[in-house]
């Protein structure tokens, strides 16, 4: 008579033995051997994103727009998406200078399409976070005069109607923070600052970022009362010789003035 027993949480998991590797590892290896073979294909990809025509006019309830994407584009930005948060460095060289500028300029022209924008900004993210080809893809990608970088800042200032202002905030701030991260002369501290555009509109940005960040975190004014004047002080910590205790949010967000900004330093001089 054959005895049944029950199954061992081991062969539940699917393991065959006990030198298997977990599921989740093995989910992981098999995902690592998709993205190897997707490597191959990225100079494939980014010419369909490039030469596939754009379609026609749409009109919509608010706003028209000039040219519609098509699946085609959205499923190609957001496997080069993936592909640049996990494997950049297999990526990022195979990617040229034509694509960047056809990305770029697809964010802005179309600017209630926050759907691509959010797929763009999951790549603006991925090259920052990125120790491989960091400076050479953010020349190609911001430009000197005229590139994206001025771009950005141009359309949020030009008060046109557009969906994409919170995403060029919050890419312009991770720019500032990486910058304030690096030596001055490092090339992304370098390239900021030869951008007039960009010194002129820092005020603006730390007045902007301020702005979104009472409006998503009300409590913070209290614990803040330098970067918010006129709420009174309650949580915010300083240290024995009355410097603020690093770490806290204003410090964080490089939003206390009392570090010069090596930015405004350079429009100073000029």
């Amino acid at each position: 008579m054959r005895v049944m027993t029950a199954p061992s949480p081991l062969a539940l998991m699917g393991f065959s033995d006990p030198d298997a590797p977990p599921p989740v590892s093995r989910m992981a290896c098999m995902l690592h051997s998709l993205c190897t073979q997707l490597v191959e294909l990225v100079p494939e990809l980014e010419r369909g994103f490039v030469n596939t025509p754009l379609g026609g006019p749409r009109k919509y309830s608010a706003y028209t727009v000039d040219a519609t994407f098509s699946e085609l584009h959205m499923d190609i930005v957001l496997i080069l998406a993936n592909l640049v948060s996990m494997v950049p460095e297999r990526v990022l060289d195979k990617l040229t200078p034509l694509f960047w500028r056809v990305a770029s300029k697809h964010f802005l022209a179309h600017p209630h399409n926050n759907v691509y924008h959010a797929r763009f900004f999951r790549i603006f993210t991925g090259i920052l976070t990125s120790s491989y080809y960091q400076d050479e893809t953010l020349g190609a990608l911001l430009g000197g005069s005229g590139g994206f970088l001025d771009a950005m800042i141009e359309h949020y200032v030009s008060g046109g109607k557009t969906s994409a202002r919170g995403f060029i905030v919050t890419m312009l701030n991770v720019l500032r923070l990486k910058a304030d991260s690096q030596p001055a002369d490092a090339p992304l501290p370098s390239l900021l600052a030869t951008s007039d555009a960009y010194c002129e509109f820092l005020p603006t940005l730390e007045s902007v970022t301020r702005a979104y960040t009472l409006r998503a975190f009300p409590d913070i004014a209290r614990v803040a009362p330098h970067v918010y004047p006129g709420i009174s002080p309650s949580t915010v910590t300083y240290t024995a010789d009355g410097h603020e205790q690093p770490g806290t949010i204003p410090t964080v967000l490089k939003m206390d003035r009392a570090k010069p900004h090596p930015q405004r330093a350079h429009l100073r001089k000029r």
